[in-house]
């Protein structure tokens, strides 16, 4: 019957358990060491420990006993205990300070596990074991006043004379006994040692904050007994209270009193919901700045002389706060600060880029010009409403507000009926709903069928927005009046404050908390007691009470509904039946009120129900902000490689969200709700921090894609449930069949995001007719690499610096959005260094006096050196164009340049103009090599026979933006009968790296038999626009690329195409990955990045275009394969998954990528290909208190416990509960999720 062999605790940890245990108990006592130790330690530790209660003894007995007041002796002997731990710590100190450096070293490094060996009773060691160190200075000064006032405050609260006022004498010395006992416990873990703690809340206390826990709750006690003395009626409660102070070291070991850490967040966030009127907030610094605006607004609204004027304030207040006002004091500092910089760098304000979106700035999607419309006009609306029915309740009929209560209530019912006709589920997710539509596989009809559900969506929005608030702020002004009550003006504020706000901030519960406390009030009697005490309160404080209750029960139905599904699958599941189950479901069956006084008390102190091990045992944990976790929501994550395809899914899910809180799909978007997204392998999960009017704050996280075991078996159950609700299959008005699982389907919708195909390539890469393409298929996305590459050189892309360093793909740059192309011409002074040269280039004029026709030849001109340099620049096969550096901005843009080619609409051959030797002065020959040093053109000036001689198509830029350039002559540009060189020349040099083919003549020779000519003249005629019937083949070109090919085929001797037509398939993968065959020619292709970056790139085109041709059949025409290697360009990457600029082309939102690899375990050659494409996106809520329950489980076993064997109980595969998802969504270290957005701030309207 028993299947789960899980342990829950091992031995080792069980050992260390009861180590832990009995620190906790007796505040941080170490009796039990787990090694032998000397007596003397023992004996130190109980009298530290004791010292308070010796200490306050003495003066109990002053106080009793001599002519010593009570508020003296509790002076003394707080002074006294304040001095003692002072100069203790002092003393450790210096003793630290003066051992030796072995010492302190063993000293700072002891764990808790180490073994320590003693000397002596006053040794370092020793005292440092007694008295542990405070990690700051400051800390001994504060915790000994801390220790100080917990004796003197002792003292008084358990002076037997007070005692025996209130109890009986053996009541009176169990209460003496256990309080200091208390007080001895609190004092030692301020003074001497921080126990562990089981209520913990963060995972390291930096500034150790858990030493002011226990005297914290003590100081609690003795103020209540300080206010009892001034007010009677607290008596009877302060003399239960006695009796809670005794059982204090129990709440503590049990871990259900909140630490500091998180005891302050919590009554902070309490106040300011039920209060003030407010909402959770997203981090502590957000919620404090509420807190205390809030605060201010209610101290105004008390001393305020007019009830109508405290009215009018509140309404107009409460509908200003009850707005994303932090996200709108962010976005106008984002904005003031992006603005003021630009102003200083660029001397203009309000660039357009800054108003642009971003997936990290979401803050624009909130507050637009619309919304800030809306916003002037309702504020200005309310106040006028809520001052003028105020002022003139009097003359209005009684029955008013009874009326606007009906017309509420039936809003109420329609906002109801119309959101939850929203979903896929009915009637508490228990039927399908008939009117949503049953939707085929792949996601087909999500977007049809669903107007009738659109209109109810939209009458839902207009009665939430615009009906209902303005209803409750009219029964809400004319129902806050005390002129027949005596109602204090605090108790009138606070429930106007919070009124008049909570019907923006949260509309729906607000009117049903409205409804609920106007049938309280027509139900009962105005004559009996419980009627007088109700009507006593007051409209505002009768609805904070009603509006505490509602959320209460809903927290305690949720708790019930997980408790259910522990216990009942805990049994039914036969993985979770763990050996001591059938005992534990037995006292479950016993002890069933006390599980439900359990489940009724974590419901109003607002905490979590524990399971403890996840076993049908729970337990009351401590009470935890909303949130959860401390520290902003989503500021810790575990990244990985998967991260960043959450980081491309976040902003389309917050659109996504945005239409579903619109709709009423998710219902109410309160805080602490949790929903979960699943897309194919992913799943997101999001949970609400804050809500206000108009907006919700969530955070987002992702869980892994490579699932564990126990990850895809609940993963499976979450496909299942969503399958059985969305899909064909289900019927209308069925059952929910998976009415008990934690998640329950609520409504799918289509994201934009990328669909992962991965597939096994056996018989497609390894297919010897498959192979026999890829040379030909190589060569030829090589010719399209290299002359595109060479066309966007000639076009002046390579100009900027930064676009160099960003060169790291041939079309990196074309990813980069919003990054516009402003000029195309080379600003050649840029790459200058020298200023001699700079200035010689600034005044350099060219003229030609080439006229020939297109029919003619010439020959090299055989000119002086200084000539021939200039020759080498200026030829027509070069493409360099240099701006007039001394023109304004304007003349640059118009001429782009000094360095033209003469217009001509007839073809003509290349040749060496003679350059006007009147330009140069006398100088040395030096100059001509810095001029081509810095053009980069130093071989073709040295070896002016190696620049072509053929013609040649120009090359314009590319893609989209290949401007057609006018070959009609221009008198204007006419100066002595000669022509200026306009534009550009039609051939691009070559690099003088890139000329050094280290292959002999012969094997480009034979080569070039098989070089697609007709290929490469397609090519050129899809750069050269116009130009395109000059179309002559440069030998130098295609000798290039004809090297690149064999090289990066290991070819280097004689051969042919034809050689290359089988190549293996391992040579195939590792030439994909860029690992080509070595060769000693090898070196001459990869000591130039950008060449061995083409090459690589060109090679991944060659396999791509083998794969489609393969699966998607055969590329037979060249306008197919231009139409191929455009996609590739602009629309796809090609590469591998473990690069970066994969994960830049998936932020980028490429349409498509495509990797390959191979699987060592199975031998085989895989594929990976991403698309972006509408996904279908099924989307789960889940149970708060569920997911709450299991965190605070998972936060004991792993912080007190330290219970983390991946093996234990507590993290099988629950499908029910879906464990191990929730474990892994819990914050860091505790969890593990693999991309967190932090707050964003999503409109619900």
């Amino acid at each position: 019957m028993v299947t789960s062999v899980a342990p829950l605790l091992n031995k080792y940890k069980q050992q260390f358990f009861w180590k832990r245990f009995g620190q906790t108990v007796l505040g941080g006592l170490r009796l039990r060491l787990g090694y032998e130790a000397p007596f003397y330690v023992y004996v130190l530790q109980l009298v530290l420990f004791v010292l308070p209660a010796v200490v306050g003894g003495f003066f109990v007995c002053l106080v009793e006993l001599a002519d010593v007041t009570a508020t003296v002796g509790s002076s003394l002997c707080g002074l006294v205990l304040g001095v003692t731990v002072l100069f203790l710590h002092f003393v450790v100190r210096w003793r630290r300070k003066k051992s030796s450096p072995v010492e302190k070293f063993n000293s700072s490094v002891l764990d808790e596990d180490d073994q320590i060996e003693f000397t002596s009773c006053c040794g370092t060691e020793t005292l440092e074991f007694v008295i542990i160190p405070k990690k700051w200075w400051i800390n001994v000064f504060i915790h000994s006043v801390v220790c100080g006032g917990v004796g003197a405050g002792a003292l008084i609260y358990l002076l037997p004379s007070r005692l025996c006022d209130q109890f009986a004498t053996g009541p009176v010395v169990a209460i003496f006994f256990f309080g200091w006992m208390t007080v001895c416990i609190a004092h030692n873990s301020a003074a001497f040692s921080i126990p562990p703690e089981p209520a913990t809340f963060t995972a390291q206390d930096t500034f150790e904050f858990a030493a002011f826990t226990r005297p914290l709750y003590v100081a609690v006690f003795f103020s209540i007994d300080f206010a009892a003395r001034y007010h009677n009626e607290l008596l009877e409660p302060n003399k239960w209270l006695y009796i809670v102070f005794c059982c204090l070291p129990m709440l503590w070991t049990l871990g259900i009193l909140a630490p500091f850490d998180s005891l302050l967040p919590w009554v902070a966030e309490q106040i300011h919901v039920y209060c003030l009127g407010g909402s959770p907030m997203a981090s502590n610094i957000r919620l404090l700045f509420m807190c205390l605006v809030s605060s201010v607004v209610l101290i105004v609204t008390i001393f305020l002389p007019s009830r109508t004027a405290a009215v009018v304030v509140s309404a107009c207040f409460g509908y200003v706060l009850s707005l994303d006002l932090l996200s709108l004091v962010q976005k106008c500092v984002y904005l003031f600060g992006v603005h003021y910089s630009n102003c200083l760098r660029r001397g203009r304000w309000f660039p357009m880029s800054v108003c642009s979106n971003s997936g990290d700035n979401q803050l624009l999607t909130i507050w637009t010009w619309k919304t800030a419309v809306w916003h002037v006009l309702c504020l200005p609306v309310t106040g006028v409403v809520s001052g003028l029915l105020h002022s003139n309740r009097c003359s209005i009929s009684d029955d008013t507000p009874d009326v606007l209560t009906y017309v509420i209530i039936c809003c109420i019912v329609l906002v109801l009926v119309c959101g939850e006709l929203q979903g896929v589920y009915i009637c508490f997710d228990i039927l399908r709903n008939p009117l949503y539509p049953i939707e085929q596989k792949g996601g087909q009809s999500i977007c049809n069928g669903r107007k009738i559900l659109m209109g109810l969506a939209a009458i839902r929005r207009c009665v939430l927005i615009l009906v209902l608030p303005f209803l409750m702020l009219a029964v809400l002004s004319l129902l806050l009046d005390d002129c027949n009550l005596y109602i204090a003006c605090f108790a009138f504020a606070l429930g106007s404050v919070r009124s008049l706000r909570w019907i923006w901030q949260s509309t729906l519960a607000a009117a049903i908390d409205l409804t609920a406390t106007q049938i309280i009030s027509w139900s009962i009697s105005s004559t009996s007691s419980f009627g007088k005490w109700w009507l006593g309160l007051g409209f505002g404080i009768q609805l904070l009470l009603v509006a505490i209750i509602h959320k209460r029960l809903s927290d305690f139905l949720c708790k019930i509904h997980f408790i259910i599904t522990l216990v009942v699958t805990s049994w039914t599941n036969k993985k979770q039946r763990h050996r001591s189950t059938p005992f534990l479901l037995i006292c479950a069956g016993l002890f069933l009120p006390i599980f439900l006084a359990v489940t009724a008390a974590s419901s109003v102190f607002a905490s979590p129900i524990l399971p403890l091990f996840c076993l049908p045992v729970f337990l009351l944990s401590f009470p935890r902000p909303n949130r959860f976790w401390p520290g902003t929501a989503g500021s810790s994550y575990s990244p990985c490689s998967d991260t960043v395809y959450y980081q491309q899914l976040c902003p389309q899910l917050q659109q996504s969200i945005h239409s579903l809180f619109a709709s009423g799909s998710l219902g109410e978007p309160n805080p602490g709700n949790h929903y979960l997204f699943r897309l194919q392998d992913r799943l997101a999960w999001v949970c609400v921090l804050e809500r206000g009017f108009g907006y919700c704050t969530v955070y987002m996280k992702g869980l892994e894609l490579q699932e564990t075991s126990c990850h895809t078996v609940e993963a499976a159950r979450v496909d299942e449930i969503f399958e059985s609700a969305f899909e064909s299959g289900s019927q209308c008005c069925g059952l929910n069949t998976h009415v008990m699982n934690t998640v329950h389907a609520k409504d799918r919708v289509l994201v934009r995001a990328y669909s992962d195909a991965r597939n096994v390539l056996t018989g497609i890469i390894d297919h010897p007719d498959n192979l026999k393409r890829l040379p030909v298929f190589f060569l030829k996305s090589l010719i399209w690499v290299l002359f595109h590459h060479f066309a966007e050189r000639d076009s002046g892309l390579y100009a900027s610096s930064k676009r160099s360093e960003a060169w790291q793909h041939p079309k990196v740059s074309l990813w980069k959005e919003g990054e516009k192309r402003t000029s195309q011409s080379i600003e050649v002074h840029s790459q200058f260094k020298d200023t001699e040269v700079r200035k010689k280039i600034s005044i350099l004029t060219v003229e030609t006096v080439f006229s020939r026709s297109s029919e003619s030849t010439a020959p090299l001109r055989d000119n002086t050196s200084r000539d021939s340099a200039l020759d080498s620049i200026f030829t027509v096969g070069s493409s360099f164009r240099m701006p007039s550096y001394g023109s304004s901005v304007h003349e640059k843009t118009a001429n782009h340049s000094l360095l033209n080619i003469l217009p001509s609409s007839t073809s003509y051959t290349s040749g060496f103009p003679q350059a006007d030797k009147s330009l140069w002065d006398d100088e040395e020959d030096s100059t001509e090599q810095e001029l081509s040093t810095a053009l980069g053109l130093t071989g073709l000036i040295e070896s002016p026979t190696k620049q072509p001689t053929a013609q040649s198509v120009p090359f314009l830029p590319f893609p989209g933006q290949r401007k057609k350039r006018s070959t009609v002559s221009d008198p204007s540009r006419m100066r002595n009968g000669r022509w200026t060189v306009l534009d550009q020349t039609p051939l691009l040099p070559l690099p003088q790296h890139w000329l050094e083919i280290p292959l002999d003549d012969m094997v480009l020779m034979e080569l070039m038999a098989d070089f697609p000519y007709d290929w490469l003249k397609h090519v050129q005629s899809t750069i050269g626009g116009e130009h395109s019937e000059v179309s002559i083949v440069n030998q130098s070109h295609v000798k290039f690329v004809l090297a690149c090919f064999a090289i990066a085929h290991g070819l280097t001797s004689s051969g042919s195409i034809s050689a290359f037509s089988h190549p293996e398939t391992s040579q195939l993968y590792q030439a994909y990955r860029g690992e080509f065959p070595w060769t000693p020619q090898l070196n001459w292709l990869l000591q130039d990045s950008t060449l061995s970056l083409l090459v690589k790139s060109a090679y991944r085109y060659a396999v791509k275009l083998m794969y489609d041709s393969a699966v998607l059949g055969d590329i037979n025409s060249v306008d197919e394969l231009q139409l191929s290697l455009e996609e590739y360009e602009q629309d796809c990457y090609i590469g591998l998954e473990e690069d970066d600029l994969w994960s830049d082309a998936v932020r980028a939102e490429k349409p498509q990528l495509f990797s390959l690899g191979f699987n060592k375990t199975d031998g085989t050659y895989t594929s990976r290909v991403l698309s972006l494409q509408s996904i279908p996106v099924s989307v789960g809520k889940l149970n708060s208190e569920a997911v709450h329950g299991q965190w605070a489980s998972l936060a004991l076993e792993l912080l007190y416990f330290t219970n983390d064997d991946e093996e234990r109980y507590s993290i099988q595969a629950h499908p029910t509960l879906l464990r191990n998802i929730t474990i892994q969504a819990a914050d860091p270290p505790l969890g593990y999720p693999i991309y967190a957005s932090g707050p964003k701030s999503i409109p619900t309207w």
